[in-house]
């Protein structure tokens, strides 16, 4: 089997020709490619690995000024999908997995978390094709969001 990845040298790094000036491309822009790169192609070419396992990071600094539980991502997804939700003050959280019958399929959080945005990557192995209930509650608040697994 061939190795996929461009070679070292190749102008997929070093960045090709000047793209053509028919209004289409706007060679004054700044872009970052995949992961931070400059250049799209070194990112894409550079990953390695997908985490699949359950992982929270706060996203950004801003504390929000409502509880948030946005639509996962993808969606449909198989295996994984990401779950970004917000919280404006530090409190306990717990972010629940239901199927169509109501039984919790899945704890993501159940716990103390300060102020801000997260995203929860769940990775649903473990479980079969369906439509499930993702449940967020903190401080008294309760939102609710539906997502699709297909194998």
């Amino acid at each position: 089997q061939a190795n996929p990845f461009p070679k070292a040298n190749s102008v997929v790094y070093t960045g090709a020709a000047t793209p053509p000036s028919d209004g289409f491309f706007d060679a004054t822009a700044n872009y970052v490619g995949a992961f931070g790169y400059s250049n799209w192609a070194a990112g894409w070419s550079s990953l390695e690995f997908i985490s699949t396992g359950v992982n929270d990071e706060l996203f950004d600094g801003q504390i929000p000024n409502e509880y948030v539980l946005t639509q996962n991502y993808p969606n449909p997804f198989n295996p994984t999908t990401n779950i970004r939700f917000a919280i404006p003050k530090s409190g306990n959280v717990k972010l629940s997995v239901y199927n169509v019958l109501g039984q919790e399929v899945a704890t993501l959080v159940n716990g103390l978390k300060e102020a801000g945005t997260y995203t929860i990557n769940w990775n649903a192995s473990n479980v079969s094709s369906g439509i499930y209930i993702y449940r967020l509650e903190s401080a008294g608040q309760v939102i609710t969001k539906k997502m699709t697994l297909l194998k």
